[in-house]
């Protein structure tokens, strides 16, 4: 009886810290993204991945991305992802 206990915390505190880093190595993955590739239209889906998970977990990263975003998709006149990061800079305030 206890040894079927402590094998299902043991599996769920596997469970829970396994998607905590793996929620950082994506933040990371994101973000290398962001640096390497060289137009914007190539960074678009990494900063709307990265300010997606951002928003629940930590405001002011996602509001640095968002404040980025928006600045790099202003010089480009592309409205839509503008009012997308604008969106989430409302958000992460």
């Amino acid at each position: 009886m206890y040894a079927k206990k402590i094998s299902l915390l043991m599996l769920f505190l596997k469970l829970a810290f396994s998607s905590s880093f793996a929620q950082t190595n994506l933040e990371d993955s994101l973000v290398k993204n962001i640096e390497t590739n060289s137009t914007a239209k190539e960074k678009l889906p990494s900063y709307k991945k990265l300010v997606d998970i951002l928003v629940t977990k930590d405001f002011e990263k996602c509001l640095l991305y968002s404040k980025k975003s928006v600045a790099i998709y202003e010089q480009q006149n592309d409205v839509v992802a503008k009012a997308y990061f604008t969106k989430y800079m409302g958000l992460a305030h």
